[in-house]
């Protein structure tokens, strides 16, 4: 019921808004009231367009949801692209203008009397993006979620989907080169250079919206409540994580002082302080923990007990982590010889590690 009456009243805001901008634009057509009516048509037009997308976003939100499975259906969202197309339009040009207030006037278009956006382009430019960044990531989603997804499809889809968006952006600000004056007297080389400039300071962008997009779907990401109670769970994510590095430090400091560096509870410590390290993303800090634990337990238990093997595995994974992939496949195989040498090649640790680190050979290292 709460949903309903929020969208009910931002409809109430768009058919305000648009009837207050078409008052507007009668009144400019009369001379005694054409500097009011310009202003209330120019207000009521700032409103209208985000209550339109707003509007439009409630109701694809309401419509994915009402159908979570199987093809979805987007809504309203894709009738509505021609203003994204011209919102987009302007802050593109703007960046490849870098600012220029004579680039952006708004009848020095030859070809569109009313301003500088061709229309066709700029709705090519709004679908475009509109299917990269939103629509095939939630599509990818429901036959695939993310969190069943390969690290390396977790990589390539969104970058791939990202480069499309770029290309699409790229075409759409070498199209404007013909439909406006001042970009045409831009030289080809420095406009080219400007466009790959802006496809690379946006392809990152589009990287992380459409990442985002496959992991929560396009009905969370539309959702300003959804956007807050996602808020809320990785700030408590992020407070755990402080408390856990913090009580593992304190752990770790008074162990190291009470028992010493190499008792064994002192490196089950340390070992927790650096899962907890690789946890919270710092992954150089977690492989320094663990190199240290390692050597120690290599130097103290040997190198083939069962927790120094962990103590590998261990560091094999944050190696991995971080993207050296010949060091973290040397230590697999080291921890699997070490299985087989000391519990057999038939005992169900060494059989379990073995399709383990034939995922690893054939996922991550290719």
């Amino acid at each position: 019921m709460q949903i309903r009456k929020r969208w009910s009243w931002l409809g109430a805001l768009v058919v305000i808004s648009v009837l207050v901008e078409c008052v507007g634009l009668v009144m400019a057509e009369f001379r005694a009231v054409r500097v009011p009516g310009r202003a209330i048509y120019g207000t009521a037009r700032w409103v209208a367009i985000p209550a339109i997308f707003a509007w439009a976003a409630s109701r694809t939100t309401k419509a994915l949801r009402k159908k979570p499975d199987g093809s979805p259906d987007f809504g309203p969202l894709t009738r509505h692209t021609l203003l994204l197309g011209v919102v987009v339009a302007w802050a593109l040009l703007f960046l490849i203008t870098q600012g220029d207030p004579e680039a952006l006037g708004a009848h020095r278009a030859h070809v569109n009397i009313h301003g500088f956006l061709p229309t066709q382009e700029s709705v090519a430019l709004a679908y475009g993006l509109l299917g990269a960044l939103l629509c095939a990531p939630e599509i990818v989603r429901r036959k695939l979620p993310l969190e069943h997804a390969s690290e390396q499809a977790s990589r390539l889809v969104p970058a791939g989907l990202a480069a499309i968006a770029a290309l699409v952006t790229g075409s759409y600000l070498f199209a404007l080169h013909f439909f406006n004056q001042p970009l045409a007297r831009i030289p080809p080389g420095p406009l080219i250079a400007s466009i790959l400039a802006v496809m690379a300071l946006v392809t990152p962008l589009y990287q992380l919206i459409a990442r985002a997009c496959w992991r929560y779907g396009l009905a969370d990401l539309l959702d300003p409540v959804a956007w807050w109670a996602k808020g809320s769970e990785v700030t408590k994510e992020i407070m755990s994580y402080d408390r856990e590095l913090r009580e593992a430090g304190q752990t770790l400091a008074a162990r190291e002082r009470v028992l010493g560096p190499d008792h064994p509870d002192t490196l089950t410590s340390r070992n927790n302080l650096a899962n907890a390290y690789q946890a919270a993303g710092r992954t150089d800090e977690a492989i320094t923990l663990h190199e240290q634990n390692l050597t120690a337990r290599e130097r103290v238990l040997g190198p083939d007990h069962p927790d120094t093997l962990t103590s590998r595995n261990n560091l094999a994974a944050a190696y991995r982590a971080a993207g050296r992939l010949d060091e973290a496949i040397g230590l697999h195989e080291q921890t699997l010889a070490a299985r087989e040498r000391v519990l057999g090649p038939d005992h169900p640790d060494t059989l379990t590690w073995v399709p383990q680190l034939i995922c690893f050979l054939v996922c991550d290292a290719g």
